[in-house]
């Protein structure tokens, strides 16, 4: 006796493999979709994180950024001195000073003098460890050194998180006429 059904029984038996194969494939593509959208979800949920992350730090220092220019007074209603702020020499010796404006401490501080217009003067350097907010800091340069000449005056600091900070000012004998404010690399500042 032969058996004729067990061909079509193997038949079968291999349809019904290849159909679960089939679902097993369709299964997994699905399982890989739904991963994949995962993923980017959370890469998104990571850059969302990290932007406010910045955004944060960005916020606490602008709270705490120093801004640093000269002590100055209103120009003399005489109008000897020409511009709005004329450098306030100490009361003590006549030196410059730096007054913070800023929100924060300025730490490592270092200026430089450099002539403008007489190549001749020697650029006149120095350095603070820090500058509070508000009082007035005594700089080594004497005012009598800049009063009747052009120079172009480059401060480099840091505020208290270590961000760095160059304030770049002309002047011309004892005004001030450009001031210039502006965040820097900590590789830029000056040496």
């Amino acid at each position: 006796m032969q058996c004729n059904w067990l061909p079509d029984a193997n038949f079968l038996i291999q349809l019904f493999l290849l159909g679960a194969v089939v679902w097993y494939a369709v299964e997994t593509r699905t399982i890989r979709i739904v991963s994949q959208k995962q993923i980017e979800k959370s890469q998104n949920q990571i850059e969302l994180s990290q932007q406010q992350v910045e955004a944060s730090q960005q916020q606490v220092e602008t709270s705490q950024k120093p801004c640093l220019t000269f002590e100055v007074n209103e120009r003399s209603p005489s109008g000897d001195d020409e511009g709005d702020q004329v450098i306030a020499p100490s009361s003590e010796g006549h030196y410059l000073q730096l007054k913070n404006l800023g929100f924060g401490p300025a730490f490592n501080v270092r200026y430089k003098f450099i002539p403008n217009a007489n190549a001749s003067q020697t650029p006149l350097t120095g350095s603070l460890n820090y500058v509070p907010l508000g009082d007035p800091t005594r700089l080594s340069v004497l005012f009598g050194n800049i009063r009747n000449s052009k120079w172009d005056v480059e401060v480099d600091y840091q505020s208290a998180s270590g961000r760095g900070y160059k304030t770049v000012i002309t002047v011309d004998g004892p005004v001030m006429t450009n001031i210039i404010h502006r965040q820097i690399k900590e590789t830029q500042l000056s040496g």
